[in-house]
């Protein structure tokens, strides 16, 4: 490889005159990646605590400069073929892009605008859920990928992944909570129109259910949140056919039992009418045979 070429009046001058030189131990970040990332984490306050004090070899280069200086001797690193940059490069890659997704996570999680949607979705339905839940993931992300994309493709796909799948863990409880409050006021609706069917009609002939359905369809499309990759809407749509269809069951067997039992009444009042009119005829016979009988007595006592 070749050599960087030193300033003349540096032609003579060795690395120690730049340098501080010291060999410092990591454990494998395979290994033992929470120690290492420790080890790391150490190293890093102890090179800003001498960067600050100014402490280091004379004539060293200083810290405004460094970034600069430090980005030719990397690219003559690079031009190394027998050094093993892949294998680095991937696992800086993965601390940072985990430790970005970490830092999006909890700025969706405390997000003002997330939370007061969460506490909404516990006391009732909330309109435009996916409209508004959507777009606070989706800055958090945009975020994520800005500040992830110079690093390894691989590994900055698959925290982006994870990122994604730890947020809609936070987010489908609530929206599973939002569907529910929508699909219980579609039954209510339901149920309404359908006493209202049985009082105007006496009966409840076939209700128009599919009106309903669409309009639950409707509602789903409005919570559905752009960046999930669960499908609710078979499973919330057939619940809701099913609840349905209970609700006509009962409201009909509900019905009929009215009915029979108006029927019964009637049939006691018949009874009852038949009974007294039957005994209102066998009394005035009675009465016809009495008056009959004292007439009889009477003739009898003149003659």
């Amino acid at each position: 490889m070749g050599g960087m070429k030193k300033p003349e009046a540096q032609l003579n001058a060795s690395l120690e005159d730049f340098f501080n030189i010291k060999v410092v131990a990591l454990s494998n970040f395979e290994d033992k990646p929470e120690q290492f990332e420790n080890e790391v984490a150490g190293l890093r306050e102890r090179i800003i605590s001498i960067s600050t004090s100014g402490e280091g070899a004379a004539g060293s280069t200083p810290a405004s400069g460094f970034a600069d200086y430090a980005k030719k001797i990397w690219d003559k690193i690079k031009e190394d073929k027998d050094l093993d940059l892949p294998h680095y490069r991937i696992m800086v890659a993965e601390i940072r892009c985990n430790k970005i997704a970490e830092e999006k996570y909890q700025n969706f999680y405390e997000n003002r605008s997330w939370l007061q949607i969460e506490k909404d979705a516990i006391s009732g339905a909330v309109q435009g859920f996916g409209a508004k839940v959507s777009p606070i993931i989706a800055i958090n992300l945009s975020e994520y990928d800005e500040e992830a994309q110079h690093y390894d493709e691989t590994k900055r796909d698959a925290s982006r992944k994870q990122l994604i799948e730890n947020i809609m863990k936070v987010v489908k409880p609530t929206y599973l909570s939002v569907v529910e409050h929508m699909r219980h006021a579609i039954r209510a609706k339901f149920e309404e129109a359908a006493v209202d069917e049985l009082k105007k009609n006496g009966v409840l002939v076939a209700m128009k259910t599919h009106k309903y359905i669409i309009e639950f369809k409707n509602q789903l499309k409005d919570a559905a949140v752009k960046q999930a990759n669960w499908n609710q809407d078979t499973e919330q749509l057939a619940q809701l056919e099913s609840e349905i269809a209970r609700t006509v069951e009962g409201i009909r067997a509900t019905n009929e039992l009215l009915e029979q039992q108006k029927a019964r009444k009637l049939q006691i009042n018949k009874d009852k009418r038949e009974f007294w009119l039957n005994s209102a005829s066998i009394g005035a016979n009675v009465l016809n045979t009495a008056a009959s009988v004292a007439s009889v007595i009477m003739v009898a006592g003149h003659a």
